[in-house]
């Protein structure tokens, strides 16, 4: 155990803490969640750690990432449950994992899952060190009087910089802290995908010593009464076959058996359900069983009484009959970023998919669903065909977005928007924290970007291989095509990370981009032929084949500023005839060399403006603007 004292915290004489003796401790359980910043090895970590443990064989290739999503962006976006069950003891013993996003746009599930748990482990590339998702979680896990075990991860591949990082660590924890018990940590060093993980640095072994550690380390499970039940709900279902409702969260008091009748307290509604049905996790894979008991994260099938409807949501208490205590929950944040939502009415509705897919009234029902199970998602109806999303970032939402495309929805989305609010009197918007690491010989240009944004530079650290990480803060309104812009500039090989830092006086500049759009004129494929002839125009988002429609943005006008220009890119080399312009059109009437690619939502998003609009189908993303003539125009400058 590794203590340090170089910061003290003096008392709140304003702080009245009541202790209330736990009666019941349950030492067979620990609840721990798995923490860390964005690819520093938390889902492969739980990989081995099911392995070793006996409890799924060969688990392997971030088995917790089921989304498809997630195993399509190398990221976790879902907060997930597992167990781990040693079988050899007696009685078993368990450990209930909470896997948990490290991008910082989903930070609602890890606050969600965070409320769960008596201990985190928190996870840290020994390389790269501590990052913005490092710092946003360990405040959340602190915040809530969790005991952390720091992992040092990925020694095998670089233990170069491990003093540098466990010091990082020490000052973030100075940092977070807000007592002096949580300046007690406990350092471990090892590999995830590796499998082992030791009190000293060594390059060898098994997980048994962090096993080990979760048990004497991690509190257990402690109730006041084993007999009153008390279920905090973290996430909520419905079975598709049966109707009924599915509840998982964590037991704090009391026991549930099948049969039972129990009572879902929300705010001032209650409501009593039967309890259908009980499981536990054990690995991926779910456990049925007659009961479960304070200490055990359950699932918890209910069924509804008659012509009611149960008050089932995310932060609601789940008790005994007629004597429900609410347990507290903490809210997400608010969300600082916003899109709307609306009908189609492109010339292409209902080309691409089921037209019932594209009704305002299904497109609501979905997102109200989702809106049950994604704690930072709130919703707005702002008129019978528009409603809108307003979450955490960029991603958030567009994970959502992509879902419903996936599943057969077709909409609009209009420009996003960033949530402002008045401070002192004045209208305040959000500033993100950035982290950009690029090679060195670039630092002029980027923080010549950067400027151009707002950005306030902050400190350049110079890292290995000729790189450097810079830090700055911008206004969340300028960054909407910062990544885009940013990978071009370093040719794809910088790495940008950013974060929630606070709300600050509105900077006084332009959101909107300073070129036009390249319009179609035509309806059908794009040809080589027609993108070699206006390679001159700009650079396009469509590519040989493609189908286009007339109003439908087909590039980046950058010839000429803030010109929206029609071009038919549909035309074929007349001088070849019949077969013959069809079968060389590529190979011989190359004209000039174009830029053409591609854009995902992401990419979309970030580029229209007020005045445009990004069409979502199952088979295509589309960006087009409303009321095109076909004639050039200007376009005017507009604040959002």
């Amino acid at each position: 155990m590794f203590r340090f004292l170089r910061h003290s915290f003096a008392p709140t004489a304003a702080l009245t803490v009541t202790i209330i003796r736990a009666l019941h401790t349950r030492n067979d359980v620990r609840n721990i969640a798995v923490i860390a910043h964005v690819d520093h090895g938390k889902t492969t970590l739980v990989d081995t750690m099911l392995s070793q443990s006996g409890t799924l064989a060969n688990a392997h290739n971030r088995v917790m990432d089921s989304k498809d999503q997630e195993k399509e962006r190398g990221i976790t976006i879902l907060a997930k449950n597992t167990a781990i069950v040693f079988d050899h003891n007696d009685p078993p013993k368990r450990i209930n994992i909470v896997d948990t996003p490290g991008h910082l746009d989903f930070g609602g599930e890890v606050e969600r899952a965070l409320q769960m748990v008596e201990g985190i482990i928190l996870l840290v590339d020994a390389k790269e060190g501590v990052r913005p998702g490092t710092r946003y979680v360990l405040r959340k896990a602190l915040s809530l009087n969790l005991k952390p075990i720091v992992c040092i991860n990925k020694i095998d591949k670089d233990d170069s910089n491990i003093k540098k990082t466990e010091s990082a660590v020490e000052d973030l924890f100075l940092e977070t802290a807000h007592d002096d018990d949580h300046l007690d940590i406990k350092f471990m060093y090892g590999s995830g995908r590796s499998g082992f993980m030791n009190h000293e640095v060594k390059k060898d072994g098994t997980l048994q010593p962090l096993f080990d550690t979760i048990f004497d380390l991690v509190p257990p499970p402690k109730a006041t009464s084993d007999t009153e039940l008390q279920m905090l709900v973290a996430q909520v279902d419905e079975d598709d076959k049966t109707g009924f409702k599915i509840a998982v969260g964590r037991i704090f008091n009391g026991k549930v058996n099948v049969g039972d009748i129990v009572t879902i307290a929300l705010e001032e509604r209650r409501c009593d359900a039967m309890v259908k049905k009980i499981q536990l996790y054990r690995g991926i894979e779910k456990m049925e069983v007659p009961s479960a008991s304070f200490g055990d994260l359950c699932i918890l099938e209910l069924q509804e009484p008659l012509a009611q409807k149960l008050p089932l949501k995310i932060g609601c208490t789940i008790g005994t009959q007629g004597e429900v205590r609410m347990l507290p929950y903490r809210k997400p944040d608010d969300p600082t970023y916003s899109i709307i939502l609306q009908e189609m009415e492109a010339s292409w509705k209902g080309k691409e998919t089921d037209a019932f897919k594209g009704k305002m009234a299904n497109l609501s029902k979905r997102l109200n669903k989702e809106a049950m199970v994604n704690t930072a998602l709130r919703l707005k109806e702002t008129s019978p065909k528009e409603v809108t999303m307003m979450g955490r970032g960029p991603l958030h939402l567009s994970v959502i977005v992509e879902d419903m495309r996936r599943e057969g929805y077709e909409f609009e989305i209009q420009a996003p928007r960033v949530l402002t609010r008045e401070i002192d009197g004045e209208i305040c918007e959000p500033f993100e924290r950035l982290a950009l690491e690029f090679k060195e010989e670039l630092v002029g240009p980027v923080v010549s970007f950067l400027s151009s944004k707002m950005g306030e530079i902050g400190e350049i650290e110079q890292l290995s291989n000729g790189r450097v990480l810079l830090h700055c803060v911008m206004p969340v309104r300028l960054m909407s095509n910062v990544p885009l812009k940013y990978h071009t500039l370093t040719s794809g090989d910088g790495v940008i990370n950013h974060h929630f830092d606070s709300y600050r006086p509105m900077a006084a500049s332009e959101s909107e981009r300073d070129t036009g759009a390249l319009i179609s004129v035509d309806n059908g494929e794009v040809t080589d032929w027609s993108l070699s002839g206006l390679c001159s125009q700009g650079r396009f988002f469509v590519q040989p084949g493609d189908m286009v429609y007339f109003g439908q943005i087909i590039g980046e006008n950058t010839k000429t500023a803030l010109q929206n220009q029609g071009v038919n890119i549909c035309k074929r080399n007349d001088q070849l005839g019949g077969m013959r312009s069809n079968a060389n059109d590529k190979a011989n009437s190359r004209r000039g060399s174009y830029q053409a690619q591609r854009y995902t939502f992401e990419d979309c998003v970030a580029w229209v403006t007020d005045d445009e609009l990004v069409t979502v189908t199952p088979k295509s993303i589309r960006m087009r603007k409303p009321g095109f003539t076909g004639k050039t125009t200007m376009r005017t400058m507009k604040r959002k």
